[in-house]
């Protein structure tokens, strides 16, 4: 079903249920704006918040970049939600200090990513971004 959504674009739209239910889908669907303006929307805003938190300008294509923005805000959070849990943690033993110190130390290199087409291959967490600088990749 077509709907036009508040930002004015068109978008189909698989719609399930009883008369009642798709009636009231419809009516909630023409209220929010389409996929790729909300799309947009989270990338400026995570543009905005990756620029507040100084990091660097990506490099990429302008698609490229607008979709690197979104993940790099969300694993850069992680990544200070994961530094918070280490200030107030003592290490078990110097092995596990060591590792954590690694850790730290990857979190700083990958603050310093500038490729959109890195963000975008290694998207999938904060492990899996930092199992990549770890790497050397």
């Amino acid at each position: 079903m077509q709907i036009i959504h508040r930002c004015g674009h068109t978008q189909n739209h698989e719609i399930y249920g009883n008369a009642t239910s798709k009636s009231s889908r419809v009516a909630y669907l023409k209220t929010i704006d389409c996929s790729t303006c909300i799309r947009k929307s989270q990338n400026a805003s995570a543009a905005i918040i990756n620029q507040d938190a100084d990091l660097p300008a990506l490099i990429g294509t302008d698609k490229q970049i607008a979709w690197a923005e979104s993940i790099r805000a969300k694993i850069i959070r992680e990544a200070t939600e994961y530094l918070a849990k280490t200030e107030s943690y003592t290490p078990a033993s110097p092995a596990e200090a060591t590792e954590i110190e690694k850790i730290i130390g990857a979190i700083a290199d990958l603050k310093e990513k500038i490729s959109a087409a890195w963000w975008i291959t290694n998207q999938y967490g904060l492990k899996t971004a930092l199992k990549a600088v770890l790497e050397g990749k």
